[in-house]
């Protein structure tokens, strides 16, 4: 699968187009994989820890060192991150406009509604 062959380019690509579609849900699940990538990155460099000390090879393990410090700088995911503070402030910010949309008009709201949902919200 894409995830496993870790395709950042693919998932960040089908996260935005999401993100324009307004499917949060699955833009944040390919943004939030993207993420997962760069976390399991940083996880096998434990392994190459113990290694390198074994092996006395300390210029790759300096290059390491480097390399896992410039690790969440990558464009990938600097973008993914960002992308995903927008889409929480989003929305953290939506149910605010439709407040202030819905003040004057709380019937036509109503219409869209099934009628078990009206029926709870008339109970409130």
């Amino acid at each position: 699968s894409l995830f496993e062959m870790q395709a950042m380019w693919y998932e960040l690509s089908y996260g935005m187009s999401q993100l324009k579609l307004g499917n949060y849900a699955k833009a944040l699940t390919k943004l939030y994989s993207v993420e997962k990538h760069f976390e399991d990155i940083s996880e096998d460099q434990f392994d190459f820890h113990t290694w390198c000390l074994r092996k006395t090879t300390l210029r790759a393990y300096v290059d390491m060192l480097k390399y896992q410090e410039n690790l969440r700088g990558h464009r990938f995911f600097l973008k993914a991150a960002s992308e995903i503070i927008k889409v929480f402030v989003t929305l953290y910010d939506k149910p605010k406009r439709e407040e202030a949309a819905g003040a004057g008009n709380g019937e036509a709201d109503l219409s869209k509604l099934t009628a078990k949902e009206r029926r709870a919200i008339k109970k409130r």
